[in-house]
Formats: C-alpha cells, structure tokens, sequence
C-alpha cells in the first residue's frame, strides 16, 4: 500500500511538473497567436464556420494561458462518458452472451471503433501543447530560403499544393463524415417498412440499433431500448467530430510539410550561377561564389529546419498512427468477412460502410505518407540539378552534406519500424486477405 502511495505521489508531481513545464514553454512565446489567417497561404482552414471556430478558439485558449478551455474540458469528459463506457459495455458483452464466430466478430467492431476515438483523444489531450507546437509548420513564411527572384515561381509550387492540400482534406473529411452518418441510417435499413417495400422479407430485423455490438443485459424493451438509441447516436457523432478533427489535423501538417519540401527543392533546382554573377563576368568571381554559398547555407538551414519537423511529427504521431492502423485492419477484416458471410442486405451495407471507413482510412494514411516520402526524396535529385560545378569547392561539400541527409527521407512510422506509405498499404492487403481466409476456413470447417 505504501508503494502504491508512493507512485501515486510520484505521478501526481510528474503531471504537474510537465504541465508547468507546457505552460512556461508556452506562454514564452510571447503571447502570440496560435494561427491567424494572415498566417497561412491559401489554406483553408474553415475558420469562418461555426464548429471551425469553436475548435481553433479553444486551442488559442490553450495556447495563451496553458490551461484547458471549458469547451475542450466538457467534450474530454463526454467522450470518456459515452465512448468509453461504449467500449467496455461492448467488450464485456462477449464474456456474457453465448455468440458464434460471426456474432463474436460483430459484436466487438463497434468497441474497437470506439476505441479508436477515446485513443485519439487521449494521445491529444496528453499532450497538447506539443501537438500545437507543430502548427508553425502550416506557416507560409516557414521558409527563408527563397530569394526575391525565385519568389514567383516558389508561390506557384506552393499555390498548387495548397489547392491539393485543400482538395485531399476535403475529401476525406467528406467521405469519413458521410461513411459515419451512414451508419445512423441502419435502424431504418433494418425496419419492417424498409423491407416490406423493397421485397426484402417481413418484420424488422432484430437486433435493430445504430450499432451492431451487444450488452452485458436485456436492452430490446421500452424504454432502455430507447435509451439505448439516443446513447449510440450520441456516440456516432462524437466520432463524427472527432475523426474528422483530429484527420485533418494530420493531414494538413502532413501536406505542409509536402509543400515546404517542394518549395525548397524548386529554389535548389533553380539555382544558377547567372543568379550572381553580374552581366559583364563570364565567370563567378569571389563575391558571387561567397554569395552562391550563403544562399546555400540558407537552404541547407531551411532544409534542417524542415526535417527537424518532419521528426517532431512522425514522433508525436508515431504511437497514435500504430494504434490506430493496428485497429483498423482488425475492423477491415471483420467487416469484409461479416460482410460476406451475412444473410440479409442491410446487415451487408452496414459491413460494406465499415470496411469502407476502415481501409480507406488506412489507404488515406499511407497516401499521404508516400507523398512526404517522395517530396522528401525529390530534394536529393534538385539539388543535383543545381549548377554545383561551376561553384567553389566547399559549396559542393556542402551541397553533398544536404544529399546525404536528403537520401534518409522523412516518413511517417508505425511501431517505429514500419514506414506508412504504399507499400505497407500493399502488405495490409495481404494481411487482411489471409486473415479472411483463415476465418473462413473456420466457418467451413465448423
């Protein structure tokens, strides 16, 4: 009892150590604000919407005083009331039902989603001020390496990987937004008017509730079946909320970093000696050289700059990424087997809407890493491209320097080994499909 005394004293003074510590580092900024509009290049970041505000308002709040807005403190608390006790009442329903393979499964995918949210939740809040501390990376004047003459072209590298950036969160936010309203539709896919219209068969299906997991007692009377409803659908929306929230957070620093990447490899490209030499010097003299070298300097700085974020983010995001990819193969793998293996059409498109939120959430993932792989990997080959040979020795020790570090590209990692690009995306699906396999060798064999 001591002992446990004791880690709890120890615990208790680690937290407030390291949220004094979050404070200072925060409030040391100066007092400046987390993300104004003037901040950003073309990004858009929603701030004119009611929801937008509200979420980037409590953040500032945040980031201004070190302290938890009430707002964030509320949906912290209604997140852990509904989704976590949705978890565990979902999860201890398997250990008090007799169910099947196929009934097993079902019941325990909508925990695991839930799951999913609470961990996203978690690895957030633990850690706020480090998360918020990568929102300097969405900054348009990240880089200071792009010289007076090359700022055209750099604003037209940067202008059109806003637009994909905008069109790519669009559209995730979209599909992950209307994968999970989708799911609230169920109860009427499964209700005796659906069926008896489209010819399906006669009375509802039963179960028939938003979700398909189970309870650890009876729910199917007036009113816990009511309650129940209202429950689960106070659930879907906070899942709702919260993975489009915290995807595109993600992918929006994600494609920034994209973008900073390809700003610098086009000022590398681009770099010329004519850029420094007068018009009457056939060769670079002295000054230009020296001037060749500091603009070098600058990009190798740039470049480091660049990188360090890059490693803050595949760090902050390593742990959650892991979780979060392992849940959703899991999901993937059920919803396609239930799926296959159910008898009526509702039960199909609830299956087909899940697999569909669950693997693409992945494909979306890995997507993105691939890019940053490959902007990352593009700079070795730009700054080759520049017109090293006609510079000074110690520019091209330098300029190798910055190859060597480009070839080791930033990744996003999951359980710090596995790189979250395309071709993990391929080994997922290979994955997936042998674990359906087996489990329908199982359902054959029994």
């Amino acid at each position: 009892m001591t002992w446990q005394m004791m880690g709890r004293d120890k615990g208790t003074e680690g937290r407030k150590h390291r949220d004094t510590m979050s404070a200072q580092t925060i409030q040391s900024d100066g007092g400046r604000a987390l993300l104004n509009r003037d901040d950003v290049k073309g990004l858009n970041m929603g701030l004119n919407t009611f929801g937008a505000k509200t979420f980037w308002h409590t953040l500032e709040h945040f980031h201004a005083t070190g302290k938890r807005h009430w707002v964030m403190a509320t949906y912290i608390v209604l997140l852990h009331l509904v989704g976590f006790t949705y978890c565990l009442l979902g999860f201890s329903a398997v250990f008090f039902i007799k169910m099947d393979i196929k009934r097993g499964t079902a019941a325990i995918m909508n925990p695991i989603c839930g799951l999913q949210t609470v961990f996203k939740c978690w690895t957030f809040s633990w850690s706020t001020a480090e998360y918020l501390k990568l929102f300097e990376i969405l900054k348009k004047d990240f880089l200071t390496c792009v010289p007076p003459q090359k700022e055209g072209g750099a604003n037209d590298v940067l202008a059109k990987n806003v637009v994909a950036t905008n069109e790519f969160v669009k559209n995730a936010m979209r599909w992950n937004f209307l994968t999970l309203c989708m799911v609230s539709t169920m109860p009427y896919l499964r209700s005796q008017a659906f069926r008896e219209f489209f010819r399906l068969g006669e009375g509802a299906i039963v179960p028939n509730k938003i979700c398909e997991n189970e309870y650890p007692f009876e729910w199917n009377s007036t009113p816990i079946y009511e309650i129940i409803w209202i429950y689960e659908q106070i659930a879907v929306i906070l899942a709702i909320v919260t993975s489009s929230a915290y995807q595109a957070i993600l992918l929006f620093l994600v494609m920034a970093l994209v973008g900073h990447l390809r700003v610098l490899g086009y000022v590398m490209e681009n770099l010329r000696a004519s850029d420094f030499r007068g018009e009457t010097y056939q060769l670079m003299d002295k000054s230009a050289k020296a001037n060749a070298y500091q603009q070098l300097i600058r990009c190798i700085r740039d470049h480091q700059k660049i990188n360090a974020a890059g490693d803050a983010l595949a760090e902050r995001y390593n742990f959650f990424l892991t979780f979060h990819l392992g849940t959703a193969i899991i999901v993937g793998i059920i919803a396609i087997f239930n799926c296959t293996a159910a008898d009526e059409l509702a039960d199909k498109i609830k299956f087909a809407i899940m697999c569909g939120y669950g693997l693409l959430e992945v494909a979306i993932y890995c997507y993105c890493g691939q890019l940053l792989e490959n902007a990352s990997e593009d700079v070795l080959r730009q700054v080759y491209q520049c017109e090293w040979e006609e510079m000074e020795p110690k520019f091209r020790k330098a300029a190798q320097l910055m190859m060597v570090r480009a070839n080791n590209p930033i990744a996003l990692r999951a359980g710090r080994l596995y790189r979250v690009n395309l071709e993990t995306l391929g080994a997922i699906q290979q994955l997936v499909y042998s674990a359906l396999t087996m489990l329908s060798s199982m359902i054959d064999g029994s």
